[in-house]
């Protein structure tokens, strides 16, 4: 997380993990807060590429791996670290 500008500009980190190698990694409250409810959030895992998916519920994410699309929002986090 040292070189992850968002943490050093202070932004909170939420930690998650990677249903391929169980990796942690995290994603921003900022990132989240731009994702409306009930949207799946996607995001490569920076240990061994795996495509990550979660529901956002709030100001968490829930189930990692794959989700069960029901004409939901999608928002792709791939390629968006600050």
């Amino acid at each position: 997380m040292t070189d992850c500008n968002l943490c050093a500009q202070g932004d909170i980190a939420i930690p998650v993990s990677c249903h391929n190698c169980q990796g942690s990694f995290h994603v921003h409250s900022s990132q989240l807060a731009l994702v409306a409810d009930e949207t799946i959030v996607v995001a490569d895992c920076p240990d061994c590429g795996a495509v990550c998916c979660w529901w956002k519920l709030g100001a968490k994410l829930f189930y990692c791996g794959p989700v069960v699309y029901m004409n939901q929002e999608i928002v792709d986090l791939r390629g968006k670290r600050g």
